[in-house]
């Protein structure tokens, strides 16, 4: 019995077949690295920005690195920072340059890439190969030979894995020319029927893989938004430290105002050395502040541009006007309800959503652990291979097919290895539930703390600002006492010394209120991040939902 090809008709067809496969086999073998790279990158980044839009973050995603960042310009010295910098372009400038940055983005992209390979795994994945050979004894060659193989392999819902293909060695006899040929591996399917039984056991690491990625993506955004604060926070402590610089230099000059007077008063004998020596003394101390102060921005400053991975040598410079910017208005704001806060921070914390989906995956793995205690029962069936007629290469007899048909059964005997995975998944799980338990409560903690540091941030704003005033009314008063006759200079330096502080003071308080107002926020994940830079999410229940695990 013959397969219903003719011999001519094999003929006609093999010259077309083996040209375009040697042109498949040319076009694959021919594709650069960077191919590869591109095909990496088009299945890996829809996956990433699918994920972040589920959070309403559309921004673009790329794990490039900009060959014309900042830092590098400014090592070959073609840009220079120039202006001063505001919060926005601090952010941007953070966001291109820092290493930190640039390896969280770099997670979530692994976490992508992981999810390519399981579905691959998973989906129909074919492989294509020639071999040839010439084999003999001594130096008289015999045999030559050429194996075209293609194979298709396939796991189905039911678990059961299909592959399709064949492998077909042409082997051609070189003393009489004869010329034969044999087709393997045709088909081979296996079918668990209880241990490994349907698509939730073979698909549970993609499964994983893709809710791994859905934490990467929430553990990114997290970062960007504690990244924007550190980044606040530091560049206020800067314009903290200016404004300190400033007020110190503005104390020493009035000291030096004061020690001219207190000379030429001296000289006019209406003044006494001691007076003199008072005002110069404190004049030097002032002129102390003023350098440490300057030290300290310095080393601020240095330690800014570390953080935002610019070359240390740079020049950089902060905007005053954030400084400006911040007014008493925001104090002027409600704070939000306790109850409400905890609510809703509970609801949103990107990294305790994650807490409790990974107790649903301990669960899960559970499971699965418990699936390999069964006993095992695969069916399988396979058409193993076909020898054509002597001579003719293309002449196949069913009758000549070989094939299988069988059943292995796996009794649960020893499953030690197996009962120790479950127990241990077990333990996981309780574990999972307890790491869980304790994030929520920490986030409780966290948002009650931040109301107390709020509300005591907001008083001593307003206990330093009276004091400003009150020093302020203190110079004037003490001013005029003293062209009376009824103060002395020590009275006016201790004066001043009480305005500066306070300033400095009020500065700090200041920035500590928005601080605080800040952490807040993003303890309650109404920090967002986007091109117009650091916003505040609303509180209501219109607020953004959740994001969902596949």
């Amino acid at each position: 019995m013959s397969l219903p090809t003719t011999t001519s008709s094999l003929r006609a067809w093999r010259g077309p077949a083996l040209a375009a496969g040697i042109g498949l086999l040319l076009a694959v073998s021919c594709r650069s690295p960077e191919a590869f790279k591109t095909a990496a990158d088009d299945e890996v980044y829809p996956l990433v920005l699918r994920e972040r839009s589920r959070m309403g973050q559309d921004g673009d995603f790329t794990i490039e690195p900009n060959e014309e960042s900042l830092r590098e310009d400014l090592l070959r010295g073609e840009a220079e920072l120039t202006e001063p910098l505001d919060l926005l372009e601090l952010l941007d400038i953070a966001a291109l340059n820092s290493r930190d940055y640039q390896t969280r983005k770099e997670s979530v992209y692994q976490a992508a890439l992981e999810v390519t390979r399981q579905r691959w795994l998973l989906d129909g994945r074919g492989d294509l190969g020639v071999d040839a050979s010439v084999s003999g004894s001594g130096s008289t060659s015999e045999t030559a030979s050429v194996t075209p193989s293609a194979s298709l392999t396939r796991i189905l819902g039911s678990g059961a894995s299909v592959v399709l293909g064949a492998s077909w060695n042409f082997a051609k006899s070189l003393p009489d020319g004869s010329v034969s040929s044999t087709v393997s591996g045709l088909f081979d399917i296996r079918q668990p029927l209880l241990r490994g039984y349907g698509r939730r056991i073979l698909g549970e690491p993609l499964t994983q893989s893709e809710r791994d990625l859905v934490y990467e993506v929430r553990a990114f955004e997290r970062f960007r938004r504690t990244f924007a604060f550190d980044v606040a926070q530091r560049m206020y402590r800067i314009l903290q430290q200016m404004n300190r610089v400033e007020n110190e230099l503005e104390n020493q000059q009035n000291l030096i105002l004061l020690r001219q007077r207190n000379e030429a008063l001296s000289e006019a004998g209406r003044l006494s050395e001691i007076q003199v020596d008072q005002a110069r003394q404190d004049e030097l101390r002032a002129e102390n502040r003023v350098i440490n102060a300057q030290v300290a921005l310095g080393s601020q400053l240095d330690d800014f541009k570390l953080f935002l991975g610019l070359p240390i040598e740079a020049e950089l410079a902060i905007d005053p006007a954030e400084l400006e910017r911040l007014s008493g208005d925001a104090l002027d704001e409600v704070a939000p309800e306790e109850g409400e806060a905890i609510r809703f921070a509970l609801r949103e914390r990107l990294e305790l959503m994650t807490a409790f989906d990974q107790v649903v995956d301990a669960e899960r793995r559970i499971g699965i652990s418990a699936d390999a205690l069964r006993m095992g029962l695969d069916l399988t069936a396979s058409l193993t291979s076909i020898s054509s007629e002597p001579g003719q290469p293309f002449d196949f007899d069913l009758e000549d097919l070989n094939w299988s048909v069988g059943a292995s059964v796996d009794l649960p005997v020893n499953r030690l290895l197996e009962r120790n995975v479950f127990r241990q998944a077990i333990i996981t799980r309780n574990a999972a539930g307890r790491s869980a338990q304790q994030q929520q409560d920490s986030v409780v903690a966290d948002v009650r703390a931040d109301l107390r540091d709020l509300r005591a941030a907001r008083e001593n704003y307003e206990i330093q600002t009276s004091a400003v005033a009150l020093a302020r009314r203190r110079i004037e008063s003490t001013q005029l006492n003293l062209q009376a006759g009824r103060a002395t200079t020590r009275d006016l330096l201790e004066a001043q010394d009480a305005l500066v502080n306070a300033e400095n003071d009020t500065t700090g308080a200041l920035i500590e209120y928005t601080l605080s107002r800040l952490g807040l926020f993003l303890d309650m994940e109404r920090l967002h991040i986007d091109e117009r830079g650091i916003q505040i999410a609303p509180s209501s229940e219109q607020a953004l939902e959740p994001a969902t695990t596949p």
